[in-house]
């Protein structure tokens, strides 16, 4: 749970993403779905298939209080695990953790969030307990029978990490309160880098607030197989971790992927657990697990639409997906402050297109969204949408899909915004294709850029009715004149903005903070960004540098930076620490250059910085021929390890 939003990734992910499609039953399963679960659940049976298991570790919760030999109530990298509090601040959440939102009574954990602020920034507080440091293992059975709160914002989730490091990460099961007959199964891989993937199952059952169910995981060597209520729903054979792991349950409240409670999230929300229990392999009669005939495996990206269409058959489509481009036209492409703007998603060359994933962002400073109106691809008619509406941060998240396949050139859908300030921004989408089986295919777009001036808005006059006077026609003689030579304007060639690749919009990985807070912090100013790119134009095989120089900063104490570039034109060789952030007084947490053209860094110092200096640069290589902009979203973090947005000034490239 530690990446929620990576996927979406997310800009997550964020992009979530920010987050994305899972694939879902044909119609004729899900409307068996509820008749198979209830069956499932009445003759279900605790613990793993076969023999030869032995339980090894266990709590059924029969006493009045937590049993701290086997709990703690916040996550690993907290300063004091169970007085201070904590959060998964990385995934953009607004609970934070107290022990005393943990208690035990009748038989059950209860892990409570509540509408109450015990630290700034954090509306909400919560409960959780993780096995760290008390409980780990590697290989085995681990199950929970739960019962899971629902609204809104609610996020409840049963996994396991290791210690002191991430990935990998096991999700034995995530819901999203909004959504409670939706189960998320997901596996993280990577380490520390290299790139973060995952992959996510999901299954439509019941809903899981109404009773009890059981979620598990039979972790072995090479192999993952995820079980509700004791039926196989989801299985992995590749990049399935081999190293310790501990348990977590928590109630997070908000967040990138859930979004954030509303007026119809009731509170308090309380997460129910009869008990937790990991079983080992003694003997040789253990089955590996068959997965059941016929079984229907989900997607990569998580979240699924509620209630989507029913999804063609084989038999009756070509699923032969034919990946469209995507361009953002931007009408106009300069407007006063309060004055209206359309980012057109238009799309080209579409063949067999059955849905859409989409992130965009833009600066909230310059523009601020409004509404979203469907197009000829897409519309309301015809499609289904997963819509996060404007998000604070800039970003704007989007899924679509369609009950028919579209061919085609049209236009998707358009965001519309409002301008707030003068400035130059860049309405920058990452985008996949959905096919008729819900997989995602990553889509070239071109990006549009908007320039907000001071100008106000026109006031609008309405015309005045007046009766047309009729005046006699007037002879006159023509004048003869003279024709005049007029010397040629020089007309000064316009630069057009570079178009922005961005990064995938992915929440901030979690990093546990290094710095102790002291007990007075002076307030962090937030610096601006450049980013400079020199040499501005190589030819193929040459190295270009990327500085991130940091200005006018007040205290701050780390930064999270996603940059990301045309592939085909730079690719990622090295990074090099600054005068602000370097190896002698800083940690870093560095995906390296990844497939997608993103690098992702968080650094954090012991002391906070102020003024102005180079924080780190990102070495590339020339690859190919092309313009490109290297575009990066960058947060300064305070001392608590809070984020507020950089405003940043983007460099851009040209490859000879």
């Amino acid at each position: 749970m530690t990446a929620k939003l990576r996927l979406y990734l997310l800009l997550a992910a964020l992009l979530g993403l920010i987050g994305g499609l899972a694939a879902v039953v044909s119609a004729a399963a899900n409307g068996n779905a509820a008749q198979a679960v209830n069956a499932s659940v009445a003759q279900q049976t605790s613990g793993p298939p076969g023999s030869g298991w032995s339980l090894v570790f266990g709590d059924e919760f029969n006493g009045t209080s937590l049993d701290t030999s086997k709990w703690h109530t916040c996550y690993w990298w907290a300063t004091d695990w169970n007085q201070t509090g904590c959060s998964n601040e990385g995934n953009g959440e607004l609970e934070w953790y107290q022990p005393g939102q943990v208690t035990v009574s009748n038989g059950l954990l209860n892990l409570k969030a509540e509408k109450r602020s015990v630290k700034a920034g954090f509306p909400y507080i919560s409960g959780m307990v993780s096995s760290h440091d008390k409980f780990d293992f590697t290989y085995g059975y681990a199950e929970a029978r739960v019962k899971i709160p629902k609204g809104k914002g609610i996020w409840p989730a049963f996994w396991m990490e290791p210690i002191r490091h991430w990935p990998p990460e096991i999700d034995m099961m995530e819901i999203l309160g909004h959504d409670p007959s939706t189960v998320y199964m997901t596996l993280h891989w990577g380490s520390s880098g290299a790139i973060h993937k995952s992959q996510t199952g999901s299954w439509r059952g019941p809903d899981f607030s109404a009773d009890f169910h059981t979620f598990a995981v039979d972790w072995r060597p090479g192999l993952a197989v995820w079980y509700v209520d004791g039926v196989e729903r989801f299985r992995m054979t590749s990049n399935v971790a081999a190293e310790p792991m501990h348990l977590i349950l928590n109630l997070a409240v908000g967040g990138y992927w859930p979004g954030n409670p509303d007026s119809t999230t009731v509170f308090p929300a309380v997460y129910q657990i009869d008990y937790v229990r990991v079983w080992k392999q003694t003997g040789a009669t253990q089955p590996t697990p068959v997965p059941p005939t016929p079984t229907r495996q989900a997607t990569t990206v998580p979240p699924t639409p509620t209630n989507p269409p029913a999804q063609p058959t084989a038999t009756t489509v070509n699923t032969a997906l034919v990946v469209p481009t995507m361009r953002v036209d931007v009408v106009p492409t300069s407007a006063g402050v309060g004055q209206n703007v359309t980012a057109n998603l238009q799309l080209f060359n579409a063949g067999n297109l059955y849905g859409l994933q989409i992130a965009c962002a833009v600066n909230p400073a310059v523009i601020t969204g409004k509404t979203r109106s469907d197009g000829d691809a897409f519309s309301a008619a015809n499609s289904t949408f997963t819509d996060s509406g404007f998000g604070g941060d800039g970003r704007w998240l989007i899924t679509a899909r369609r009950t028919t396949p579209y061919t085609g050139t049209g236009r998707a859908f358009s965001l519309n915004y409002t301008v707030r300030a003068a400035g130059q921004t860049g309405i920058l989408c990452n985008a996949y294709a959905v096919d008729a089986a819900g997989k995602a295919v990553w889509m070239n777009v071109q990006h549009g850029a908007f320039t907000g001036t001071t100008a106000p808005q026109p006031t609008v006059i309405a015309p005045t009715s007046t009766a047309p006077t009729s005046i006699a026609p007037t002879a006159i003689a023509p004048t003869a004149i003279a024709p005049t030579t007029v010397a040629p304007t020089a007309v000064v060639p316009t630069t057009m903005p570079a178009t922005p690749i961005p990064p995938t919009p992915v929440p901030p990985t979690p990093v546990p903070p290094t710095a102790v807070p002291p007990t007075t912090v002076a307030p962090m100013t937030p610096p601006t960004g450049r980013v400079e790119l020199v040499p501005a134009t190589a030819g193929v095989g040459q190295p270009v540098t990327l500085n991130l120089q940091l200005a006018n900063a007040g205290n701050i104490y780390g930064v999270q930076v996603a940059c990301a570039v045309n592939k085909v034109v730079l690719v990622g060789v090295s990074r090099a620490d600054g005068d602000i952030f370097n190896g002698g007084n800083s940690t870093f947490t560095d995906s390296g250059f990844m497939g997608d053209g993103r690098w992702e860094i968080t650094a954090r110092s012991n002391t906070p910085f102020s003024g102005s200096g180079r924080a780190f640069s990102l070495n590339y290589t020339v690859s190919g021929k092309g313009t490109t902009a290297v575009n990066c979203n960058i947060h300064a973090l305070n001392a608590s390890g809070q984020a507020v947005w950089v405003t940043t000034q983007n460099g851009s490239f040209t490859g000879q």
